[in-house]
């Protein structure tokens, strides 16, 4: 009886084993057929990626052929219209499609069959970068006239002359001279000094005599203060030459008269009615003589 306990308990230990390691089996079988299938699946999409690839190119490289041919044809007919400089200027600047560096980018990747343990993993393509082509006005040559060395300005000194000794061409204007006419400055003096008599002034000299003859001053302060009396003075400045002699707003003197006008119509506003007017003599100015008439107050 325990002998065929024991017999029935083996009999279904190794079944149960058995079973187990079938399942197994099947599992890995399973297991195995679906990394193929999927590794089928990832070949299939990258051939499909890389014709689509290779039809880009073809497509970038027809483009490119059309373009230098209607750039070809184009030239031509400007050659026949006259216009061969700017072709030729044009020719020598279009830069030529680099077809080798997109053949390069677009070698499609060769991708082998995984086995069957191994996993398969996959990048997806990065498509080349799309060539713009370049336009007839992108390429026109510049109008610009070149510069030449005629047309730069020569160098020049400091002076503003030309540097390479050159001779220098000057335009001068010959600017007439006012004819001089002269006139008597010591009688314009009198004049003055006459009109300012004429106001009710005294001249300083009188004055002295004056006090000598009523014995207010003695010979020798009248020898001391004789004919200026210690006064002070302010002088007026007009041309020697009477056809430039003119006041200090500009206004025209014409003659000795108002000349001497001009000096006692100064003098008259002075508070005390002593004074003196007489020439000086000639001051030299920038260009010009002047007389100095010196007016004592």
């Amino acid at each position: 009886m325990l002998k065929k306990v024991w017999f029935m308990f083996v009999l279904l230990s190794v079944w149960m084993v058995s079973g187990c390691s079938g399942k197994q089996t099947e599992d890995m079988e399973h297991n195995v057929v679906s990394e193929v299938e999927i590794s089928e699946m990832d070949v299939e999409e990258d051939l499909k990626a890389d014709v689509s690839l290779e039809a880009d190119i073809d497509e970038m490289e027809n483009s490119d052929v059309s373009i230098e041919t209607e750039l070809i044809e184009r030239s031509e007919t400007e050659e026949q219209s006259g216009e061969s400089s700017n072709v030729e200027a044009s020719n020598t600047e279009q830069p030529t499609a680099d077809t080798t560096t997109t053949e390069a980018d677009g070698e499609p990747s060769t991708t082998e069959a995984p086995s069957e343990s191994e996993t398969v993993t996959t990048q997806p393509a990065t498509p080349p970068m799309e060539q713009q082509p370049t336009t007839p006005e992108q390429t026109t040559p510049s109008t610009e006239a070149p510069v030449t060395e005629d047309d730069t300005e020569p160098a020049t000194d400091d002076r503003g002359n030309p540097a390479d000794g050159s001779p220098v061409f000057e335009i001068t204007f010959n600017i007439p001279q006012a004819e001089y006419v002269g006139y008597d400055a010591d009688r314009v003096a009198r004049f003055a000094v006459e009109k300012c008599k004429a106001a009710g002034m005294i001249t300083l000299p009188e004055n002295l005599d004056r006090l000598l003859a009523e014995g207010k001053i003695t010979q020798e302060e009248y020898d001391e203060y004789y004919p200026y009396d210690g006064c002070g003075y302010y002088s007026v400045f007009v041309e020697t030459n009477l056809n430039l002699a003119s006041t200090i707003s500009g206004e025209r003197l014409c003659s000795e008269e108002e000349i001497a006008d001009y000096i006692a119509g100064m003098m008259v506003l002075e508070v005390e009615p002593y004074f003196y007017i007489e020439c000086a003599g000639v001051y030299q100015g920038n260009s010009v003589e002047f007389y100095e008439f010196r007016c004592y107050r």
